[in-house]
């Protein structure tokens, strides 16, 4: 999930499309 965090952090807009994929990035 780090890439994740990083990318959600550099692309918010990547944390809305990941949110119907894994509601838990969401939280984050």
């Amino acid at each position: 999930m780090s890439w994740k965090a990083g990318l959600s952090r550099y692309l918010p807009c990547v944390r809305f499309f990941a949110c119907p994929d894994s509601p838990s990035s969401r939280g984050v």
